[in-house]
């Protein structure tokens, strides 16, 4: 709160008095201002974030010159945002490496090395999920979305965690704060959406040759629905 203190020999002087009034209103027209431009400085420095993951797909996007795949959504995304060239994971091997992307560090540093095991060991409190990282900062931490197949909330890490929950890694394991639905009032926010339409495990030979065009059909579903609902927020 400022207060302001007026002279008593202003308040007898009528000009005096009304020139003050008129300073008192610009300068609380002025102090508006500038918080209404910290508000919206404070709302650019914390973007919603979200982050579609495939699986088995590698580079087979049209934006990487995979012609055949027909990707309109993500070839307008990669046009106008940033295109990463020249990227890896640390590990082959599904979830070490979400393990890792998960914590920031690499999975062998963490004890989350090998595949879907230590589900029931806590981390080492020296390492925290970037999910929570977010959330002591203002994020909401949102997980899948109804509108794609299996509802895009596969985790896979291999440490001892809840889909929904709070989190302080010793009682409490939560890595999310919600599924599905992103809304104005969860910005800013980080959405994670698992496309699973691409994902190759346990698909060979015939089966994979039979289910190729219904895979295809719900892969682009998924996609144009996740997009769509994107640019709500645009």
């Amino acid at each position: 709160m400022n207060i302001i203190l007026i002279p008593e020999a202003y308040l007898k002087n009528n000009n005096m008095y009304k020139l003050v009034i008129k300073s008192i209103f610009l300068i609380l027209v002025i102090n508006a201002s500038s918080c209404k431009s910290q508000e919206k400085q404070e709302a650019l420095k914390k973007p919603n974030i979200i982050w579609l993951m495939a699986e088995d797909m590698s580079v087979d996007l049209a934006c990487y010159g995979m012609q055949a795949v027909k990707t309109p959504y993500l070839d307008k995304m990669a046009s106008e945002g940033i295109r990463f060239d020249n990227a890896f994971v640390t590990n082959p091997i599904c979830s070490p490496s979400r393990s890792a992307m998960m914590i920031g560090t690499h999975q062998v540093k963490t004890n989350t090395h090998n595949h879907r095991s230590n589900r029931d060991i806590p981390l080492n409190k020296q390492f925290t999920p970037f999910t929570q990282k977010l959330r002591e900062v203002g994020y909401t931490a949102i997980l899948g979305n109804h509108a794609v197949m299996n509802k895009g909330r596969k985790i896979d890490v291999n440490f001892k965690h809840d889909a929904i929950g709070e989190w302080d890694g010793e009682t409490k394991f939560g890595l999310f704060d919600k599924y599905d639905n992103f809304e104005k009032t969860d910005e800013p926010f980080f959405a994670q959406i698992q496309l699973v339409a691409t994902h190759r495990g346990g698909i060979g030979g015939m089966k994979f040759a039979n289910n190729l065009n219904i895979q295809l059909t719900q892969m682009r579903s998924c996609y144009q629905s996740t997009i769509q609902m994107i640019l709500q927020f645009d």
